[in-house]
């Protein structure tokens, strides 16, 4: 972590991306790393759908992203609220929240 930069707290995150997410009804974050020398790749989204919060989340071998049967990790949940879905992320999803906590 670079020197002076704090890690954002959970209840700021939650206040911020609710407020994205209020306004455009989506939000989506990914990211890559090697294991074992091949590339993986994870995605998070959370999609406002009437009144369910989508969430879902991805991560997979590159060489796998259009078998969904062969993903490491394929989650998806509904939540009446955003909160309660940003919440799920950042005890649930490691690696999104770590992304949401360094932003």
């Amino acid at each position: 972590m670079p020197f002076g930069k704090e890690k954002m707290k959970d209840a700021e995150i939650i206040s911020k991306i609710s407020q994205l997410i209020q306004a455009k009804k989506s939000f989506w974050i990914n990211g890559d790393y090697l294991r074992e020398g091949e590339a993986v790749h994870w995605e998070c989204f959370v999609k406002v759908l009437g009144s369910i919060v989508a969430v879902g989340f991805d991560e997979y071998l590159e060489k796998y992203e259009d078998a969904v049967d062969l993903y490491d990790v394929y989650v998806r949940k509904q939540f009446t609220n955003i909160e309660e879905a940003l919440k799920f992320i950042l005890n649930s999803l490691p690696l999104a929240a770590e992304r949401l906590r360094s932003s």
